[in-house]
């Protein structure tokens, strides 16, 4: 063998050993950016989660409070509706005592 074979067979050699390194830093990479793209995603999941989560604790207090408001009222019209009722049963026991 000549010089120039072996040195075109040690470039050769070189240049393979090259492009696996740079294969396996490139499947490296390429794996960090998978990886890093699954935690966003799952990141992401979660903050709409929190979200929906967030969404419905506001509804139920508000469906609470339509029900606490609701309620208001009616025991408001029913001591309306007392009061009036004894100012009627008051205003008959006066005529029956006047009478």
């Amino acid at each position: 063998m000549s010089v120039s074979e072996l040195a075109l067979e040690s470039v050769s050699v070189s240049v393979s050993e090259l492009a696996l390194e740079l294969a396996l830093e490139l499947e490296s990479a390429l794996v960090l950016v998978l990886v890093l793209v699954l935690v966003l995603v799952l990141v992401l999941v979660l903050v709409l989660v929190l979200v929906l989560v967030l969404v419905l604790v506001l509804v139920l207090v508000l469906v609470l409070v339509l029900v606490l408001v609701l309620a208001l009222v009616l025991v408001l019209e029913l001591e309306l509706e007392l009061e009036l009722e004894l100012e009627s049963a008051s205003a008959s026991v006066l005529a029956l005592v006047l009478a």
